[in-house]
C-alpha cells in the first residue's frame, strides 16, 4: 500500500468518526435549554441543532465527493424520502405563506428548513454507519442519551429535583412522544442483539414510567395503539409465537380494564396520570356504549 493510499484511508476514517461524533451531538438536542430567550426550549435547540447539522453537511459532502464507495445506494426508504422532500418543497413553494412554510415561526422554528436538517442527519447516518453492528451501537448510544430528559422528569415528579418547569423538554406531550419512540426502539434493539440487555431493560422501564407519569392521554393512547399494532403484526408474521403475542395483548387489555373498573378508587384517583388515562377518549366512548346497552 502506497503512502498516498495510507493517507487517504486515514482521512476517510477521520472524516467518518467526525461525522459520527456530530450525529451523537445532535442527540443532546432535547436537553438544550437556555433561559433568557423568549422561547428557551425552542430557539436554543433550533440553533444548536442547525449549527451542528450545517457542519455535518460540509463533512458529508466531502465524504461523498472524495470517497465514492460511501455513497448511499438507492434503497426503497431512500427513494421514499427523496419523494417526500420533493413534495414538501413543492408544497412550500405553492403555499399561502412560503416564508413561514420554509422557516416556520419563532415559537416553533420547524418549517421545511428544519425538516431538511433532519434529512441531513439521516444522509450522514447512512453514509458513516456502514453495517448492522455500527447501527446497533449508534442506537444504543441514542437510547442511553434519551434517559437524560426522562430521568430528569421523574426526579422532578419525585421532588428530588426542583420542578422549574413541566419537564426539561418544556412540554410533557413532546416528552411522552419522545418516550414512545425510545420505548419501542429499545424493545426492537433487544430483538437484534444480545448486548446491552440490562441497559435496554432500564431504558424500557424508565421510558414507560415517563409516558405514564406525564399523564398525557395522547401519549398513553399512542403507546397502547402502537403496542397492539406491534402484537398483531408479529403474531401475523410469526405463527410459532402467535399464542404468546395474543397472551401479551390480553394481559395488556386486562390490566387496562382493571384500572378502568377501579377508576373511582381513592388511591387510583390520587395518581393524576392514571386519572387522565381512565378519562381518555377511548374510555369515554366505552362508557357511553355501555350506558346505552
Amino acid at each position: 500500500m502506497t503512502n498516498t493510499n495510507i493517507e487517504k484511508n486515514k482521512f476517510e476514517t477521520t472524516l467518518l468518526w467526525a461525522m459520527r461524533l456530530l450525529i451523537v451531538f445532535t442527540m443532546f438536542t432535547p436537553v438544550i435549554v437556555k433561559f433568557g430567550y423568549m422561547f428557551p426550549f425552542i430557539v436554543p435547540r433550533a440553533f444548536y441543532f442547525q449549527i451542528i447539522t450545517s457542519i455535518l453537511l460540509i463533512l458529508n459532502i466531502a465524504a461523498l465527493a472524495f470517497f465514492p464507495n460511501l455513497r448511499p445506494s438507492w434503497t426503497k426508504i431512500n427513494k421514499a424520502l427523496v419523494f417526500y422532500f420533493a413534495v414538501a418543497i413543492l408544497t412550500t413553494i405553492t403555499s399561502i405563506e412560503p416564508s413561514k412554510s420554509f422557516i416556520g415561526t419563532v415559537e416553533r422554528m420547524f418549517g421545511l428548513y428544519g425538516f431538511l436538517h433532519l434529512g441531513i442527519v439521516f444522509l450522514a447516518a447512512i453514509t458513516c454507519l456502514r453495517d448492522k453492528k455500527e447501527w446497533i451501537y449508534f442506537l444504543a448510544v441514542m437510547l442511553t442519551i434519551s434517559l437524560l430528559p426522562s430521568t430528569n422528569f421523574i426526579l422532578m415528579i419525585l421532588g428530588i429535583l426542583p420542578a422549574y418547569t413541566s419537564s426539561i423538554m418544556g412540554n410533557q406531550t413532546f416528552l411522552a412522544a419522545y418516550g414512545i419512540l425510545n420505548f419501542f426502539l429499545a424493545i426492537y434493539l433487544l430483538t437484534q442483539t444480545k448486548k446491552f440487555k440490562f441497559l435496554l431493560g432500564i431504558i424500557i422501564l424508565v421510558q414507560f414510567s415517563t409516558i405514564i407519569l406525564t399523564g398525557v392521554r395522547g401519549g398513553f393512547i399512542g403507546l397502547v395503539a402502537s403496542a397492539l399494532f406491534a402484537i398483531v403484526y408479529y403474531a401475523w408474521n410469526h405463527p410459532k409465537w402467535r399464542i404468546n403475542f395474543i397472551g401479551i395483548g390480553l394481559i395488556l387489555l386486562a390490566t387496562y380494564g382493571l384500572i378502568y373498573i377501579n377508576r373511582e378508587n381513592s388511591k387510583l384517583r390520587s395518581i393524576p396520570a392514571l386519572q387522565k388515562i381512565t378519562n381518555s377518549l377511548f374510555c369515554v366512548v366505552v362508557n357511553m356504549t355501555l350506558n346505552k346497552l
